[in-house]
């Protein structure tokens, strides 16, 4: 949502591929369900923290993994699907990344 309103400040119209805003979606609540998950599994079969810790860190392992296969499928496996060159308004011109790679990994990292 954040997204759309700084865009719409800048934009009058904007666009989205609906496809990787569904795959998002689906990574996003796979990451709110793992977060919440350690705690009423604690409570529920009442086990020492050490046991819950475990649990949340198969989780994080779980997400990692998750996200990797995400960025396998929109970057190579299904690129075509995520290009957005064949759509309008564009005329062909191709845009040019205005934050390089190494800038945009820092980034990521942080």
């Amino acid at each position: 949502g954040g997204c759309f309103f700084f865009g719409g400040l800048k934009y009058k119209e904007q666009k989205f591929n609906a496809t990787a805003a569904t795959a998002n979606m689906g990574l996003l609540a796979l990451s709110g369900i793992a977060l919440v998950l350690p705690t009423p599994f604690a409570s529920y079969y009442e086990v020492h923290d050490e046991h819950v810790l475990l649990v949340s860190r198969v989780a994080a392992l779980f997400l990692i993994f998750m996200y990797v296969q995400l960025l396998v499928f929109q970057l190579k496996t299904h690129a075509d699907i995520f290009d957005d060159s064949g759509e309008g308004g564009g005329g062909g011109e191709t845009e040019l990344a205005v934050l390089p790679f190494w800038g945009a990994l820092a980034g990521l990292l942080v």
